[in-house]
């Protein structure tokens, strides 16, 4: 019986030291909280745009489980819009979103590598390659 109370002590003081409490945050919506010209002003898209983009990238966003409150992948991508829109520190845009700074920042290269999985619908070379003495390459005809 006292090594079961010892343990209950050691346990209790092992919770007293090491356990923090869980801080569940209040994440604002951009798309109801701003109007269209504020979201724009905030984020450079319009809301249509953003819905669409999210539509193209929503699978690379989810996770699995709902485990430890993810993010929802809306969320992820306007941490991202507005990480890129404002050219800010991932500790503000951070801030802003109700997230810590590591969460912002894997947020931002997730949505960064999704928009680049798209690149081969959007970007397109040219196949003709023009030789290197070709008129269109020449800078003679710009005036200074």
């Amino acid at each position: 019986m006292d090594s079961r109370l010892s343990d209950e002590h050691l346990f209790l003081l092992y919770l007293a030291k090491y356990d923090r409490p869980r801080h569940l945050r209040d994440r604002q919506n951009p798309f109801e909280k701003f109007d269209d010209r504020q979201f724009i002003e905030r984020l450079w898209l319009t809301k249509a745009t953003t819905l669409a983009l999210l539509a193209k990238i929503e699978h690379y966003l989810e996770h699995p489980s709902d485990r430890n409150q993810p993010l929802p992948p809306i969320h992820q991508l306007l941490i991202a819009l507005r990480y890129y829109a404002t050219r800010s520190f991932q500790l503000v845009v951070a801030n802003l979103a109700g997230v810590s700074k590591s969460t912002a920042c894997r947020t931002v290269d997730k949505v960064l590598e999704a928009i680049a999985g798209l690149r081969s619908q959007y970007v397109v070379f040219p196949r003709k390659i023009l030789p290197t003495n070709h008129p269109s390459l020449s800078l003679r005809h710009v005036c200074l």
